[in-house]
């Protein structure tokens, strides 16, 4: 509900289907490696950009990178679990995390949206037992 209204009813795993927003990517960089190399960055970087090509890199806080993967992408968790464990061998990683949309980021998502003016027409408990 927001604002009052039913904006969307459904198990937890149908509404992340529906209205999920793609994936976060979390990677923490090795600190000795990056107080070393001043290419280790660039380098870690780079190698998301080919593997994971909608990735887009939202935010870097010290040795945090923050990437976001859009739902339209054509990345399942295979093969992104797989490039993720391939760069931790192989850039020495200290560790990444993935996640996928969070109920809470869904209910915030739908209570953002600027509540029209006008409303459409209200659902009826029967209407709505028809959808389920």
């Amino acid at each position: 509900m927001a604002a009052g209204h039913f904006e969307c009813i459904g198990s937890t795993q149908y509404l992340r289907t529906k209205f999920g927003q793609g994936y976060s990517l979390i990677i923490k960089l090795n600190p000795d490696i990056v107080a070393e190399s001043d290419m280790y960055l660039d380098k870690v970087q780079h190698y998301i950009e080919d593997r994971l090509p909608s990735a887009l890199l939202r935010d870097i806080h010290q040795t945090l990178l923050f990437y976001h993967i859009p739902p339209e992408s054509d990345v399942t968790w295979a093969s992104l679990f797989s490039v993720m464990e391939e760069a931790k061998a192989g850039l020495q990683l200290e560790d990444y995390q993935v996640g996928d949309t969070t109920l809470e980021q869904i209910f915030l998502s739908f209570a953002k949206q600027p509540q029209a003016t006008e409303r459409p027409k209200r659902k009826s408990l029967s209407d709505i037992a028809e959808i389920l």
